[in-house]
């Protein structure tokens, strides 16, 4: 499964051996109405702290360099209260989009069977990606052959704005595919890659499934989406369910407050650890304007390379912070949910 913060560390033992996955029933009135958002916000708006996803005055080895992206994401703390609100009551499966396994591995089937006969209408050939070449695919996120973790980590960050070639975008696409696309000329390649995913070639369909973000799939892949997802599921306001009820835990919010006040002491800001990537990716589309990297000169170029290094800085900052203080908490909570 993919890596987030609050990842289910159980439920990924289970994808990966190959079980149904467990269920998560969310009791009505857990916790009082906002209290996530209250704490995380307290945690967040100490004086003379800067807005979310701002750097603050730049600590030892920091690099402050780059705006913050200004209304470009709703920070994962609302998100987790919204989302928490409105699935008070209901279960949910543990795997993406709190889908049971089973249901991961249909819905999976019928997004890349529709995206076949999408391509085909359009008059190319796509030949539907297995869900376990998918799920291969949704596991090489954030990292690079040859790299162990922190290695990744001081080339890469997360990888958002510094790996344009993601083998999770390579996997995802499957060999047969691959070599489909490989044999065509550069304007039949464009044409394809443009009626596959649309503008953005990088939101491909096991990374929108690895984020649990699909605000970003354009072309044929974003047409099968809207036919086995809900708009629920769509929305880029989307939040886990089984996450959000984790984060309600008052454990789980004092931890995520003591996060916050470690990553503000190594000059960051921000609610919660899920905001990074979506502040850095915010960011990155801002600078390359949907245009390759590859592209960028100038002024452009030197904003793209600013805000690479700013992921890694970001990056160097929040894996203590997170591994040793958030993520212990969540594992045990999650443990106790899940049995």
């Amino acid at each position: 499964m993919r890596h987030r913060p609050i990842a289910l560390i159980v439920v990924g033992a289970l994808a990966i051996a190959g079980c149904s996955g467990s269920t998560i029933s969310i009791p009505a009135a857990q916790s009082p109405a906002g209290a996530l958002a209250n704490s995380a916000q307290s945690a967040s708006t100490q004086p003379d702290q800067p807005a979310i996803g701002e750097p603050e005055t730049a600590a030892a080895g920091s690099v402050t360099t780059g705006a913050p992206a200004e209304d470009a994401y709703t920070s994962a703390v609302d998100r987790a209260q919204s989302s928490f609100t409105s699935a008070q009551g209901r279960s949910f499966g543990t795997e993406e989009f709190g889908l049971s396994m089973a249901e991961l591995t249909r819905r999976i089937e019928e997004v890349e069977t529709y995206i076949g006969a999408c391509m085909a209408d359009a008059g190319f050939e796509y030949i539907p990606v297995a869900f376990a070449t998918i799920r291969s695919a949704m596991t090489s996120d954030k990292s690079a052959p040859g790299f162990s973790g922190s290695e990744y980590r001081a080339q890469y960050g997360h990888g958002i704005t510094t790996q344009p070639d993601k083998p999770i975008v390579t996997i995802g696409l499957g060999d047969q595919n691959r070599r489909i696309l490989d044999s065509l000329s550069e304007p039949d390649r464009i044409a394809y890659e443009r009626t596959l995913w649309g503008q953005d070639t990088s939101a491909t369909f096991a990374f929108a499934l690895e984020s649990e973000n699909f605000s970003r799939t354009g072309g044929c892949t974003r047409a099968a989406v809207d036919q086995f997802f809900t708009a629920e599921e769509t929305a880029a306001t989307y939040f886990n369910p089984a996450d959000a009820y984790v984060l309600q835990d008052p454990r789980a919010i004092e931890a995520l407050a003591a996060w916050s006040e470690c990553m503000a002491g190594a000059g960051f800001t921000f609610r919660h650890p899920d905001d990074i990537d979506f502040d850095l990716q915010a960011r990155f589309d801002s600078i390359t304007e949907g245009r390759d990297p590859k592209e960028l000169t100038g002024a452009d170029l030197d904003a793209l390379q600013n805000l690479q290094d700013e992921e890694r800085a970001v990056v160097a900052a929040n894996h203590p912070c997170e591994t040793s203080i958030l993520e212990p908490v969540l594992d045990r909570i999650e443990d106790e949910l899940l049995g």
